[in-house]
């Protein structure tokens, strides 16, 4: 539409039009970072306007607290000096009670604009186009001063769930007297918050090797603990999948993260890759009388998709899975869950050519 009115513009204007008759080039400063555009009029009525802007990189320091669970999943801070204890002794890894994250946006974006001037005073501009860049635009990941105690936590969840299901660990079981320990402690890891619905298990799922009890379900008849003979490898432990009577995690019960296979723990912010774009402004020379320099206020919305999600590694949604986030991780996915739209403030100063 816009080009169809261009074109009607440019007839009437004949000879006077001025198509590409200079261009600007200038540097943005504001809420999507520093930025290079190019600029031209394809009518009086209009100009074309495109560039990069690119978010410097800046770190925000975050933390998350590392707690030992009982097995109806509530926390147990009485036990993890004494788990502490333990791993120092097996692994010699120390567990620290918090793990430090770091959070550091990457917000590029290519653009591609269209400003109208419909009113006499062509100062005013209307705005409209889109942005274009990374679905990706912030990610957080632990210090590497906490990668001992992180791998720490993955062996102990290890040993606790080998001794638990009756395996081994290169062919030797789990020493009885340390089994028991592992069992009684409850399960380790990083308090993040509580499911704000149930979580539905993925699939079905089948045991790769012989276990005495089903994890799931300390009741089933088939445990042995409850008179059964236990389950055979391949055999199916976990039914119901998909099924609302039968979710993974409640409602309310504790968000476990755990580190994942390189005793890590992420998160990534993500939106629209797509991100289409309104805004108004206003500008003018920079000096009276100097048509070669010019600065302009730009302010407009961002549409990137509604409420970003913040993905941990483990795939869970902190912005739409968990609630009661403590802290200052709490804050800052409070802060971006409120943005279903990114507001754009910034400041343009332009050479013409």
């Amino acid at each position: 539409m816009s080009l169809a009115a261009a074109s009607q513009i440019h007839a009437q204007e004949g000879q006077s039009s001025p198509f590409f008759r200079h261009v600007d080039v200038g540097l943005t400063a504001g809420t999507l970072g520093v930025g290079l555009e190019v600029a031209a009029p394809v009518t009086r009525f209009m100009d074309v306007r495109t560039g990069f802007t690119y978010m410097p990189h800046f770190e925000v320091k975050m933390d998350f607290p590392i707690q030992v669970y009982n097995t109806d999943g509530t926390p147990n801070a009485g036990r993890f000096q004494r788990m502490a204890d333990l791993m120092e002794e097996v692994s010699g890894f120390r567990v620290d009670d918090q793990v430090d994250m770091i959070g550091t946006p990457r917000f590029n974006n290519f653009k591609f604009l269209l400003d109208f001037k419909p009113l006499r005073n062509k100062n005013w501009t209307f705005t409209a186009g889109f942005y274009l860049g990374s679905r990706h635009i912030a990610k957080a990941y632990n210090t590497t001063e906490d990668m001992p105690s992180l791998f720490a936590v993955s062996l102990f969840n290890h040993m606790r769930d080998v001794y638990i299901n009756g395996g081994t660990i290169n062919g030797n079981p789990i020493a009885p007297e340390m089994g028991e320990q592992l069992r009684n402690f409850g399960a380790l890891g990083i308090h993040v918050g509580a499911y704000a619905h149930d979580v539905l298990y993925p699939e079905d799922v089948y045991n790769n090797e012989w276990l005495m009890s089903d994890p799931a379900n300390p009741d089933n008849p088939q445990n042995i603990e409850n008179g059964g003979n236990g389950f055979e490898a391949g055999e199916l432990v976990i039914h119901h999948a998909n099924d609302p009577n039968d979710p993974l995690h409640k409602t309310g019960e504790p968000y476990l993260m755990q580190p994942d296979e390189t005793s890590m723990v992420k998160a990534r912010i993500r939106v629209n890759a797509f991100r289409p774009y309104l805004g108004f402004g206003y500008g003018g020379r920079l000096l009276k009388g100097d048509d070669r320099y010019h600065v302009h206020f730009e302010c407009g919305a961002l549409f990137w998709g509604g409420t970003p999600a913040i993905v941990t590694h483990d795939g869970t949604n902190l912005s739409k899975d968990v609630t009661d986030i403590s802290g200052k991780v709490g804050r800052y996915v409070d802060f971006f869950s409120a943005f279903k739209v990114y507001p754009l403030l910034s400041l343009r100063l332009t050479r013409r050519f």
